[in-house]
């Protein structure tokens, strides 16, 4: 799966971030759910928004091995935007 095999690669966080946001997009289209408890969707998107941070993370190079670490300490997480911006 592309998605998996996306890492940072160059120095730029951008082009890198923004490539995960289009694949992330287009997952998006595919998922077709009926909720029946406005619950179960609050936590599945929790759940996405974890799992697609992770991904982000684990994708950066060995350089912001620091921000990384600081972004996995936080309680609680930041979004993927926050996470980001930093």
């Amino acid at each position: 799966m592309k998605l998996k095999e996306t890492h940072q690669g160059s120095p730029e966080v951008t082009n890198y971030y923004n490539c995960l946001k289009v694949l992330w997009q287009e997952l998006d289209m595919f998922y077709e759910a009926d909720w029946g408890e406005i619950e179960d969707h609050v936590k599945f998107k929790k759940h996405m928004e974890k799992e697609r941070l992770y991904d982000f993370l684990a994708g950066l190079t060995r350089d912001l091995d620091e921000v990384r670490g600081r972004i996995l300490g936080r309680t609680p997480l930041p979004s993927i935007g926050e996470a980001f911006a930093e």
